[in-house]
Protein backbone atom coordinates (compact mmCIF):
# COMPACT_ATOMS: atom_id res chain seq x y z
CA UNK A 1 0.00 0.00 0.00
CA UNK A 2 1.56 3.67 -1.14
CA UNK A 3 1.09 5.75 2.42
CA UNK A 4 2.71 8.61 0.11
CA UNK A 5 -0.19 9.68 -2.04
CA UNK A 6 -0.94 13.50 -1.81
CA UNK A 7 -4.48 14.39 -0.78
CA UNK A 8 -5.45 15.08 -4.44
CA UNK A 9 -4.39 11.68 -5.50
CA UNK A 10 -5.27 9.23 -2.64
CA UNK A 11 -9.52 11.24 -3.26
CA UNK A 12 -8.62 10.45 -7.28
CA UNK A 13 -7.68 6.46 -5.95
CA UNK A 14 -10.57 6.09 -3.63
CA UNK A 15 -13.70 7.48 -6.18
CA UNK A 16 -11.92 4.99 -8.67
CA UNK A 17 -12.20 2.25 -6.15
CA UNK A 18 -15.60 3.39 -5.68
CA UNK A 19 -16.38 3.43 -9.18
CA UNK A 20 -15.52 -0.22 -9.69
CA UNK A 21 -17.51 -1.44 -6.79
CA UNK A 22 -20.54 0.41 -8.07
CA UNK A 23 -19.78 -0.28 -11.59
CA UNK A 24 -19.63 -4.53 -9.91
CA UNK A 25 -22.21 -5.00 -7.22
CA UNK A 26 -23.96 -1.35 -7.83
CA UNK A 27 -24.67 1.53 -5.88
CA UNK A 28 -25.94 0.31 -2.64
CA UNK A 29 -22.97 -1.95 -2.28
CA UNK A 30 -20.13 1.30 -2.19
CA UNK A 31 -19.49 1.88 1.39
CA UNK A 32 -16.44 2.64 3.68
CA UNK A 33 -15.30 -1.30 3.81
CA UNK A 34 -15.68 -2.07 0.41
CA UNK A 35 -14.22 1.03 -1.23
CA UNK A 36 -11.39 0.27 1.42
CA UNK A 37 -11.02 -3.34 0.55
CA UNK A 38 -11.24 -2.38 -3.56
CA UNK A 39 -8.65 0.24 -2.92
CA UNK A 40 -6.34 -1.51 -0.42
CA UNK A 41 -6.61 0.87 2.14
CA UNK A 42 -7.41 0.74 5.90
CA UNK A 43 -11.23 2.16 6.54
CA UNK A 44 -9.42 5.29 8.19
CA UNK A 45 -7.62 6.57 5.31
CA UNK A 46 -11.16 6.77 3.74
CA UNK A 47 -12.47 9.11 6.47
CA UNK A 48 -9.37 11.10 6.70
CA UNK A 49 -10.27 12.19 2.91
CA UNK A 50 -14.38 11.84 3.06
CA UNK A 51 -16.09 12.89 6.03
CA UNK A 52 -18.78 10.02 5.26
CA UNK A 53 -19.87 7.89 2.87
CA UNK A 54 -22.70 10.07 1.43
CA UNK A 55 -19.50 12.58 0.88
CA UNK A 56 -17.62 10.24 -1.01
CA UNK A 57 -21.39 9.26 -3.45
CA UNK A 58 -21.19 12.76 -4.41
CA UNK A 59 -17.87 12.32 -6.10
CA UNK A 60 -18.69 9.44 -7.50
CA UNK A 61 -21.74 11.17 -8.79
CA UNK A 62 -19.52 13.85 -10.11
CA UNK A 63 -17.20 11.54 -11.80
CA UNK A 64 -20.07 9.25 -13.77
CA UNK A 65 -21.66 12.53 -14.95
CA UNK A 66 -17.87 14.11 -16.40
CA UNK A 67 -17.69 10.39 -17.82
CA UNK A 68 -20.76 10.82 -20.02
CA UNK A 69 -20.32 13.97 -21.67
CA UNK A 70 -17.02 13.76 -24.30
CA UNK A 71 -18.78 12.00 -27.13
CA UNK A 72 -21.14 15.16 -26.84
CA UNK A 73 -18.02 17.56 -27.09
CA UNK A 74 -17.16 15.74 -30.42
CA UNK A 75 -20.33 16.62 -32.04
CA UNK A 76 -20.31 20.43 -30.94
CA UNK A 77 -16.65 20.10 -32.40
CA UNK A 78 -17.44 19.80 -35.85
CA UNK A 79 -19.56 22.49 -36.28
CA UNK A 80 -21.82 22.43 -39.12
CA UNK A 81 -25.84 24.08 -39.44
CA UNK A 82 -28.07 23.40 -36.97
CA UNK A 83 -29.59 20.87 -37.82
CA UNK A 84 -26.09 18.51 -38.90
CA UNK A 85 -25.48 19.39 -35.45
CA UNK A 86 -28.04 18.51 -33.35
CA UNK A 87 -28.38 15.19 -35.00
CA UNK A 88 -24.61 14.92 -34.68
CA UNK A 89 -25.67 15.23 -30.77
CA UNK A 90 -28.01 12.74 -31.00
CA UNK A 91 -25.28 10.02 -32.59
CA UNK A 92 -22.84 11.44 -29.75
CA UNK A 93 -25.61 10.33 -27.28
CA UNK A 94 -25.98 6.84 -28.72
CA UNK A 95 -22.42 6.37 -29.06
CA UNK A 96 -21.45 7.36 -24.76
CA UNK A 97 -25.05 5.10 -24.33
CA UNK A 98 -23.57 1.95 -26.17
CA UNK A 99 -19.70 2.47 -24.86
CA UNK A 100 -20.61 3.54 -21.31
CA UNK A 101 -24.25 1.80 -20.55
CA UNK A 102 -23.12 0.27 -17.07
CA UNK A 103 -22.05 4.33 -16.14
CA UNK A 104 -25.31 5.40 -17.38
CA UNK A 105 -26.76 2.92 -15.39
CA UNK A 106 -25.18 4.12 -12.02
CA UNK A 107 -26.41 8.03 -13.03
CA UNK A 108 -29.90 5.93 -12.54
CA UNK A 109 -29.18 3.97 -9.49
CA UNK A 110 -27.79 7.52 -7.60
CA UNK A 111 -30.41 9.60 -8.78
CA UNK A 112 -33.15 6.66 -7.29
CA UNK A 113 -31.06 6.71 -4.10
CA UNK A 114 -31.67 10.38 -3.71
CA UNK A 115 -35.37 9.62 -3.89
CA UNK A 116 -35.19 7.33 -0.84
CA UNK A 117 -32.29 9.00 1.36
CA UNK A 118 -32.87 12.42 2.61
CA UNK A 119 -29.08 12.89 3.06
CA UNK A 120 -28.60 11.95 -0.63
CA UNK A 121 -31.25 14.45 -1.85
CA UNK A 122 -28.86 17.51 -2.28
CA UNK A 123 -26.45 15.45 -3.94
CA UNK A 124 -28.57 13.83 -6.39
CA UNK A 125 -30.39 17.27 -7.01
CA UNK A 126 -27.04 18.71 -7.58
CA UNK A 127 -26.75 16.30 -10.46
CA UNK A 128 -30.07 17.27 -11.59
CA UNK A 129 -29.00 20.61 -12.21
CA UNK A 130 -25.73 19.77 -13.76
CA UNK A 131 -27.34 17.76 -16.27
CA UNK A 132 -29.59 20.30 -16.92
CA UNK A 133 -26.99 23.01 -17.12
CA UNK A 134 -24.82 20.82 -19.55
CA UNK A 135 -28.21 20.12 -22.01
CA UNK A 136 -28.69 23.63 -21.85
CA UNK A 137 -25.01 24.69 -22.82
CA UNK A 138 -24.86 22.03 -25.96
CA UNK A 139 -28.38 24.17 -27.40
CA UNK A 140 -26.82 27.41 -26.72
CA UNK A 141 -23.48 26.02 -28.50
CA UNK A 142 -25.64 24.67 -31.08
CA UNK A 143 -27.83 27.59 -31.50
CA UNK A 144 -24.73 30.25 -31.78
CA UNK A 145 -22.67 27.94 -34.10
CA UNK A 146 -25.37 28.11 -36.45
CA UNK A 147 -26.43 31.46 -35.92
CA UNK A 148 -30.44 30.55 -34.74
CA UNK A 149 -32.31 30.38 -31.83
CA UNK A 150 -34.68 28.77 -30.03
CA UNK A 151 -38.51 29.47 -29.70
CA UNK A 152 -39.17 28.20 -26.40
CA UNK A 153 -37.04 29.46 -22.89
CA UNK A 154 -33.78 27.62 -23.50
CA UNK A 155 -33.40 26.27 -19.72
CA UNK A 156 -37.14 24.43 -19.76
CA UNK A 157 -35.82 23.21 -23.54
CA UNK A 158 -32.95 21.67 -21.45
CA UNK A 159 -35.08 20.05 -19.00
CA UNK A 160 -37.36 18.69 -21.62
CA UNK A 161 -34.68 17.15 -23.51
CA UNK A 162 -32.77 15.61 -20.52
CA UNK A 163 -36.25 14.00 -19.11
CA UNK A 164 -36.50 12.52 -22.81
CA UNK A 165 -32.66 11.18 -22.93
CA UNK A 166 -33.23 9.76 -19.35
CA UNK A 167 -36.22 8.00 -20.65
CA UNK A 168 -34.82 6.29 -23.84
CA UNK A 169 -31.58 5.15 -22.02
CA UNK A 170 -33.98 3.32 -19.81
CA UNK A 171 -36.33 1.40 -22.00
CA UNK A 172 -32.35 0.61 -23.71
CA UNK A 173 -31.13 -0.53 -20.83
CA UNK A 174 -34.47 -3.20 -20.39
CA UNK A 175 -35.23 -3.61 -24.28
CA UNK A 176 -31.30 -3.67 -25.28
CA UNK A 177 -33.39 -2.29 -29.18
CA UNK A 178 -30.62 -0.61 -30.53
CA UNK A 179 -32.56 0.91 -33.62
CA UNK A 180 -35.01 2.42 -31.51
CA UNK A 181 -32.93 3.76 -29.17
CA UNK A 182 -31.20 5.68 -32.08
CA UNK A 183 -34.92 6.72 -33.69
CA UNK A 184 -35.64 7.83 -30.77
CA UNK A 185 -32.64 9.70 -30.24
CA UNK A 186 -32.77 11.25 -33.19
CA UNK A 187 -36.68 11.88 -32.79
CA UNK A 188 -35.69 14.35 -29.81
CA UNK A 189 -33.54 16.34 -32.25
CA UNK A 190 -36.04 16.49 -34.69
CA UNK A 191 -37.94 18.32 -32.09
CA UNK A 192 -35.34 20.30 -31.11
CA UNK A 193 -35.52 21.52 -34.73
CA UNK A 194 -39.30 22.47 -34.33
CA UNK A 195 -38.52 25.26 -31.84
CA UNK A 196 -35.40 26.46 -33.93
CA UNK A 197 -35.99 30.05 -35.45
CA UNK A 198 -33.65 32.60 -37.27
CA UNK A 199 -31.68 34.89 -35.25
CA UNK A 200 -34.31 38.22 -35.46
CA UNK A 201 -37.66 35.99 -36.13
CA UNK A 202 -40.79 36.75 -33.91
Amino acid sequence: MNERLSHEQRREQLVEAALAVALREGVEAVTIRTVAREAGVRPGVIHYVFTDKHELLAALSRRVAAIATSFLDDAIAAGGDITTTLHALADGMWKGLEARSHHQLLTIEIATLGARDERMRAIVLDQLKEQWAASEAYLTAAAHQAEVRYSMDVPLLARMVSAEIDGIQIAWMVEHDDAAAIASFHAVADVILGTVRPLGAR
